[in-house]
């Protein structure tokens, strides 16, 4: 299973076929999970930069006015 070659320890990468074989639906599953939990965290995200960026412009906006009046 392992094998030792000089200073290093060669590991096998895959799981053994009978674990890959039950788990292949879970693991798809998994990788469903967190490719939609990515999306929503991005689209969270997004909305916030684009709710801090218009919070900015209104002040920058709000500055102008002010500034101007005087």
């Amino acid at each position: 299973m392992y094998r030792w070659t000089g200073s290093t320890i060669d590991i096998p990468l895959e799981p053994p076929r009978a674990v890959a074989a039950e788990q292949t639906p879970a693991r798809g599953q998994l990788v469903s999970a967190a490719i939609n939990v990515t999306r929503a965290f991005s689209q969270f995200l997004g909305a916030a930069i684009q709710g801090a960026a218009q919070t900015v412009q209104n002040v920058i906006k709000a500055g102008q006015r002010v500034a101007g009046s005087v």
